[in-house]
């Protein structure tokens, strides 16, 4: 009788290593979002008294005057409220970053607005693009469409360029975060600019009702719409930091 000796079996050990804390965050890193601002300083209160001004003005008497009129306005408001803005956000990173001291002064301060404002004054073809692609009229009020786009592009562009430091790769990673909408109600900038849009869309609903009144004209309501949903935006993530 033959005897087959079994084989033998080589044993292997392997060994699991479980990411750490700062290699989880490397694998998914974390957005990054500006700070929390609750200086009363940032209610938006100018929004309210230029959108009260121009139906003073006679906005639904002559729409294109009237908004032209408003955009150099705002253009002169947001200049003042953007360096406001830079000043408060540059505190509340300094907080943030104990032991490392940022040499911003008034001059760094104030380039950081201008630049903010000139692009997002850039801004404006792309956001008449956008409103021409959702139903704004081709015909008739393309300059009341563009004037629209540079009063949505000051409220909404230059804020947030100002809080994120002219950043766009880090924009770009809290819009397509899977919590998105969390960061924006955390947020009093995110969530006017938020709000701005959304009360612009809303805008449209008045138009087509037939009810004739002179402030259902093109683009009255979209403006009221924008300028309202500005300020709700702000109030709300203003609100939100204290609950």
């Amino acid at each position: 009788m033959s005897l087959v000796r079994p084989r033998g079996f080589k044993k292997t050990v392997s060994f699991t290593v479980q990411p750490t804390e700062s290699q989880e965050e490397e694998i998914h890193p974390s957005v990054s979002i500006p700070g929390l601002y609750t200086s009363p300083l940032l209610l938006p209160m100018h929004h309210l008294l230029i959108i009260i001004g121009l139906f003073k003005d006679g906005l639904t008497q002559n729409p294109l005057r009237v908004m032209v009129k408003g955009a150099l306005v705002l253009l002169a408001v947001q200049l003042v409220y953007g360096y406001v803005l830079s000043v408060v956000s540059g505190a509340d990173s300094n907080k943030e970053k104990r032991g490392k001291k940022q040499s911003r002064n008034f001059s760094s301060h104030v380039a950081k607005v201008l630049v903010a404002t000139l692009v997002s004054l850039l801004f404006t073809p792309v956001a008449f693009v956008v409103l021409v692609l959702f139903g704004a009229p081709l015909y008739g009020y393309l300059a009341e469409t563009y004037i629209l786009g540079v009063h949505l592009s000051l409220m909404i562009v230059q804020p947030l360029l100002i809080i994120f430091g002219m950043d766009f790769e880090q924009l770009y990673s809290v819009a397509k975060s899977a919590t998105v909408f969390k960061l924006i109600f955390t947020n009093p900038i995110l969530c006017s600019s938020f709000f701005c849009v959304l009360g612009t869309w809303l805008g449209v609903v008045p138009i087509p009702l037939d009810w004739d009144r002179p402030w259902q004209q093109w683009p009255i309501t979209l403006l009221a719409g924008g300028y309202g949903g500005c300020v709700l935006g702000l109030l709300i993530g203003y609100i939100s930091q204290y609950l």
